[in-house]
């Protein structure tokens, strides 16, 4: 029977590298990839926006958005969180590289006027076997 290979759930790798990247750092911003309830202070929410594939690798684009009570305060965590996610092919092993789409935009949360940033990444994976 052939190999059959699967793409890696690049939000959950993300979610899990910025995780441990923010408490090596002492930083509380909490990580994840939905909003429950109420959204923490500081906040990263990482969104899987497509991307492409071949029948090896996969080409995720994802969306992260950083929350924070003041715009100096969204900033400096998507400053942060922008340095973590470029290096994160240097800390994940089956990532060769990730390639930039947009920088940090001022984008305030719709509903809440909080101040948020949204940048826009796409790592390259390779895939697993099933």
């Amino acid at each position: 029977m052939p190999e059959v290979l699967a793409p890696a759930n690049a939000e959950a790798l993300v979610v899990a590298d910025l995780k441990a990247q923010y408490a090596a750092r002492s930083m509380t911003a909490v990580v994840g990839t939905e909003i429950r309830n109420t959204r923490p202070p500081l906040f990263t929410k990482v969104i899987l926006a497509g991307g492409g594939s071949s029948y090896v690798s996969t080409a995720p684009m994802l969306i992260v958005e950083c929350w924070a009570p003041t715009k100096i305060e969204a900033w400096n965590l998507s400053e942060v969180t922008v340095a973590l996610v470029d290096s994160i092919w240097e800390r994940l092993g089956i990532c060769s590289g990730v390639t930039h789409v947009g920088n940090p935009g001022f984008q305030p949360d719709p509903d809440s006027g909080t101040p948020r940033y949204v940048f826009t990444k796409v790592l390259h994976l390779r895939k697993h076997a099933l």
